[in-house]
């Protein structure tokens, strides 16, 4: 998962360092991480239907109403018996009681609304932690090729000093 996350930042790193003079901020990679990554985006549609099964759990207190409606022509015109027919129903029904069920589903929805919300927290801090992390690192690494540069320009001296000294012949 981590590897997929380093992978997936530096792929959105990257070509903003390339577009961008300035260097890239954390609340830049936290942003972008933030956006377009897919797991997140999962997980935010996970809470949302969570909170839709809120709703279709309530819905169990409400009446439900059912209509059926048929018609029909007879095909008996020759011997005299044409006739229509028609059907309609209409029918309401409502849940009296029902020992609790409806409210224990409605409870049982609202606790794993929840728990989806806080599963969507925790992989949003997750990425969070993780951004941070690989930003540290690449910064320190950036630091680590400015020093090994420093250290290359300073060898190239002594080198050159040493050349001189060979060519003075001391």
């Amino acid at each position: 998962m981590n590897r997929l996350l380093m992978l997936l930042l530096y792929s959105l790193i990257i070509p903003q360092l390339r577009l961008q003079p300035q260097p890239v901020t954390l609340d830049q990679c936290i942003e972008a991480a933030l956006t377009s990554n897919p797991t997140l985006k999962r997980a935010a549609n996970n809470s949302s239907e969570a909170a839709v099964g809120v709703n279709i759990a309530r819905s169990g207190r409400f009446a439900t109403v059912t209509t059926e409606i048929a018609g029909g022509f007879s095909d008996q015109y020759r011997s005299g018996n044409n006739y229509k027919t028609a059907y309609s129903r209409l029918s309401v029904d409502q849940l009296l009681w029902q020992k609790n069920r409806v409210t224990a589903a409605i409870e049982q929805a609202r606790f794993a609304d929840k728990a989806t919300d806080a599963s969507f927290e925790a992989a949003k801090q997750e990425i969070i932690v993780s951004v941070k992390t690989l930003f540290y690192v690449c910064q320190q690494q950036q630091r680590l090729h400015t020093i090994a540069g420093e250290n290359v320009t300073r060898a190239g001296v002594f080198l050159q000093y040493a050349r001189e000294r060979v060519n003075a012949g001391l």
